[in-house]
């Protein structure tokens, strides 16, 4: 009896076994597959809003631009002519400004005496000419209100002397100007005018960029504790969720984030600022630029010492510009 007993409590406890171990494999199994569906279902929704977003900045961009180069062939009709009229063309930028909701300002600016040879006749008469004449009015938009102001010593702006440099269009990266009072961080798209193949001045649009900002804050990433952000060509954070990385350089935020949250990332925060270097070396590059890139170089050799000495060296994060 002992014996049955004995053997049946064996054979119940192998079967208990069987069913456990077959349980646990089928629920690592299932989790498994539930983990990469999740996965892959993040990354299909993250490749949706970014198609989506990419599309309408594309459009906006465009319509900007459409804008700009239709100004020009206008201007430069009407000079071509000899019918270039100052207040024709404040007119037709006044206009233009009502009917575009993407555009926050316009600028028309000419090399001195190129327009009309009148510069002198116009010098001082505010608020459309400063004191040298040159037809450069900056037409803006603000809460419904049209204003209008004079741009002098522009000629080595960079929205200014990108396009008389290069003759062709140019796209400025981010920057804030003053608009009517108010900062306005903002892009400007601007297009050579050209007679008979000289350059004789500029059309600009410039879009406002809070827009793109409000498009990420609101952005349904499902529950998936993941954000959107949008980069300018030369790496600056342009628009994302927290707004202390406004306007930052995207590589800077990314290592500065990446080693707050895992200092043990230090070999891959080197490699990805490596590979920052290896980006802008020998560049040509405005000050602040020059500045990171010799922050980056420091950086580096201070994340190798560190990953080659640990405990003994200390991590610089101020050395991430414009981060902490």
């Amino acid at each position: 009896m002992l014996k049955r007993t004995s053997l049946r409590m064996k054979l119940f406890v192998l079967i208990t076994l069987v069913v456990i171990i077959t349980f646990s494999i089928v629920s690592a199994i299932v989790s498994y597959r539930s983990i990469t569906m999740a996965k892959e279902d993040a990354f299909l929704l993250a490749d949706e809003i970014s198609a989506k977003y990419s599309y309408e900045i594309k459009l906006a961009l465009q319509a900007a631009r459409v804008t700009s180069e239709s100004l020009m062939t206008v201007f430069k009709t009407l000079i071509e002519r000899g019918e270039a009229d100052r207040d024709a063309m404040n007119e037709i930028l006044q206009n233009s400004l009502r009917q575009k909701e993407y555009i926050i300002s316009f600028c028309v600016a000419f090399e001195p005496n190129k327009l009309d040879g009148k510069d002198a006749e116009y010098a001082g008469q505010y608020p459309l000419y400063g004191e040298s004449g040159r037809y450069a009015p900056y037409w803006s938009l603000q809460d419904g209100e049209i204003d209008v102001e004079p741009l002098e010593d522009f000629d080595n702006d960079v929205w200014y002397a990108g396009a008389r440099d290069s003759g062709r269009g140019y796209i400025t990266d981010p920057f804030f100007y003053e608009v009517q009072g108010t900062p306005v961080l903002m892009t400007s798209l601007v297009f050579p005018i050209l007679n008979n193949d000289e350059f004789i001045g500029i059309v600009s649009s410039d879009m406002a960029l809070d827009s793109l900002q409000e498009m990420v804050s609101y952005v349904n990433t499902s529950g998936l504790n993941e954000y959107t952000e949008i980069y300018s060509n030369s790496g600056l954070v342009i628009a994302h969720p927290d707004n202390q990385y406004f306007n930052k350089s995207a590589y800077a935020a990314s290592v500065y984030n990446m080693l707050i949250s895992e200092p043990s990332k230090a070999r891959e925060a080197a490699e990805i600022a490596n590979d920052y270097i290896k980006n802008h070396s020998g560049q040509d590059v405005d000050e602040g630029t020059r500045e990171e890139y010799n922050n980056a170089v420091a950086f580096t050799e201070n994340l190798v010492a560190y990953t080659d000495s640990p405990g003994t060296v200390s991590l610089d994060l101020t050395l991430l510009t414009d981060v902490s």
